[in-house]
């Protein structure tokens, strides 16, 4: 009886709970370097990536889209890149920004332990316009604020792996 209450107490909790929304993720799955800074260093060449995704148009009064646009340049163990972002949840949360990027490798050879591989260090700095519908919520003071962000990240990569 016990189990029997906590599963439709958990139905129903389930069913009236509202809970945060992030970004679509699945976006992103061609340009890594928008969430991890550590990427712009991987290639040798200049990459420019643009992506644009737009879905539940016309079922849903709050369609969610992401638009994303990215240079990077590696330059031996240094890399560069630049991206442009924009997320529309289709909730009260929104969010648009740009960043700039850094990133260094560091090569470890081949030992009697380990293959080769090898290691990157990024950062990234810029600022994202959050937007977040006034819900009621007296947390929530101003829905347009310009926030700085800076995002470290690792990549380890080991050869023939």
């Amino acid at each position: 009886m016990r189990k029997l209450i906590s599963i439709l107490f958990i139905t129903l909790i389930s069913t009236l709970a509202y809970s945060q929304q992030f970004p679509l993720q699945s976006q992103y799955q061609y340009n890594y370097s928008v969430i991890n800074p550590a990427f712009v260093v991987e290639n040798d060449f200049t990459s420019v990536r643009a992506s644009f995704r737009q879905q539940w148009v016309g079922f849903s009064d709050n369609p969610i889209a992401t638009q994303l646009f990215s240079v990077s340049r590696g330059y031996g163990k240094n890399g560069l890149g630049f991206n442009v972002f924009n997320d529309e949840t289709g909730g009260a949360f929104s969010k648009s920004g740009i960043s700039l990027s850094y990133a260094h490798k560091v090569r470890f050879p081949k030992s009697q332990f380990f293959p080769e591989s090898e290691l990157n260090l990024g950062v990234s700095a810029g600022a994202a316009k959050v937007n977040i519908d006034n819900l009621g919520d007296p947390a929530i003071l101003n829905n347009e604020d310009y926030i700085p962000e800076v995002t470290f990240g690792l990549y380890y990569k080991v050869k023939d792996f």
